[in-house]
């Protein structure tokens, strides 16, 4: 298989064949919760185990959960001398996407400290190239190369150019 056009044929008919798979496991899935429901019903029991032919066990388990959504409506159901041993309060801070996006590069390095206005003067294109340009690359790599490309560069200078650009974004 030294053909890189088999290895990937290859491989997209094994991920073909795990995307069937997991599609057919979510039916049988289906099919054994709508039996345990059916048989948890109106029972205390809060498990059933269903046996197979060869000894396979399949087991369903109705959990009970409570989720906390006002914190002011249980402080007026049961006293604060008493929540205050049982309820623990945490605070959890939350980052955007845009954020997150931002931060990832400065963490792991993959930035340059340089604007990305200093990098589209650089550009080796035309003055109206570079206006659009200011108003077009993002730090997208991929969408950063096919703009460059269609104002003119080939296909390695917009790669270079584009790793720049998307570096240069991070800062």
């Amino acid at each position: 298989m030294s053909n890189i056009g088999e290895i990937v044929d290859k491989y997209a008919e094994w991920d073909k064949l795990v995307e069937d798979g997991k599609k057919e496991i979510n039916k049988i899935k289906a099919d054994l919760q709508k039996e345990a429901v059916s048989q948890l019903e109106n029972s205390k029991t809060k498990q059933v185990k269903f046996w197979g032919n060869d000894s396979n066990c399949a087991t369903a388990t109705n959990t009970e959960s409570v989720k906390l959504i006002s914190i002011e409506y249980l402080k007026q159901m049961i006293p604060e001398n008493v929540l205050a041993d049982f309820v623990k309060e945490e605070k959890d801070y939350k980052m955007t996407d845009a954020f997150k996006k931002m931060l990832a590069p400065i963490c792991l390095g993959n930035y340059v400290e340089q604007k990305v206005v200093d990098i589209i003067v650089q550009l080796p294109v035309s003055d109206d190239d570079k206006k659009l340009a200011k108003k077009k690359l993002k730090g997208v790599w991929e969408k950063d190369k096919a703009f460059l490309v269609s104002i003119g560069m080939t296909e390695d200078d917009a790669e270079h150019w584009a790793y720049f650009i998307s570096e240069a974004s991070a800062w």
